[in-house]
């Protein structure tokens, strides 16, 4: 049997196509986890998608403390909104699980800087069920942070809360409620799918009725940032359907991870 012989100019070849694949696999891996912020998929059932609540994290005496009306903690995460930096704390005040009042606070130095109401920043927000929530390029040169929610029931309502540090302060820079909805971003920009429906039927009895989980066309609204704060720039509707399972299971996308179309 004849052996290959192998030179080592071939070796020396194959061990620098490794080295420089190598940051690329990695590179490719880490922009997928990046691409969004929390993917839970939705259970639809005979109701609705009838979801348990994100598990809450153990709340420290000094998190009681500075928040004593504190039930749950969903979430708490370091962010850099400011240059000094601060912790996004995600929380409801309520244990009724169909009205869980949901508040999102900041945090730094140890002191609470500033709190906002979701009932008082979208529609039906005592029924804000968190989702998730995650830090996103604002623009250039700053950061913003984003919270999903969906609204307790059936389960078609998302809500989204846009936070920013400008001008010396914590805003909420958007908010917004809408039907089994997605957020898109990108540098600057954000797109906001909203189901679109061709009927609106007052009751399931009737024979033109579309039902609430079934595939929808979408209309996608473009914003982007302009003298502190979000303008509406383009809205488009979708050609083609998509399952609102998918769309509102992956509520927030950063950069430029789209759904698949269903037909």
């Amino acid at each position: 049997m004849r052996r290959k012989v192998v030179s080592v100019k071939s070796i020396f070849i194959y061990s620098f196509l490794v080295l420089v694949a190598l940051p690329l696999v990695c590179c490719a891996q880490s922009n997928a986890i990046a691409s969004d912020c929390g993917n839970s998929p939705r259970v639809v059932g005979l109701f609705g998608a009838m979801d348990e609540p994100v598990p809450a994290v153990p709340a420290s005496d000094t998190f009681r403390t500075l928040f004593p009306d504190v039930k749950d903690v969903r979430a708490v995460q370091q962010t850099s909104l400011a240059v000094s930096g601060e912790q996004m704390a995600m929380y409801d005040t309520s244990a009724d699980a169909i009205a869980p009042e949901p508040r999102i606070a900041v945090i730094a130095n140890n002191a609470v800087v500033a709190t906002f109401d979701v009932s008082k920043l979208v529609p039906h927000g005592v029924q804000a069920i968190y989702r998730s929530s995650c830090q996103f390029q604002l623009h250039a040169g700053q950061r913003g942070f984003v919270i999903a929610y969906t609204l307790s029931g059936d389960g078609t309502g998302s809500a989204f809360v846009l936070l920013a540090h400008t001008s010396g302060a914590y805003r909420a820079v958007f908010s917004r409620l809408v039907c089994q909805g997605r957020l898109v971003f990108k540098v600057g920009t954000f797109e906001l799918w909203d189901c679109s429906r061709d009927r609106r039927p007052a009751s399931a009895e009737s024979e033109d009725f579309e039902c609430e989980w079934c595939d929808h066309r979408y209309l996608i609204t473009t914003y982007a940032w302009r003298k502190g704060g979000y303008l509406k720039t383009a809205s488009r509707r979708t050609k083609t359907a998509y399952d609102p399972a998918e769309i509102t299971g992956t509520p927030v996308v950063i950069r430029t991870l789209a759904p698949t179309a269903t037909r």
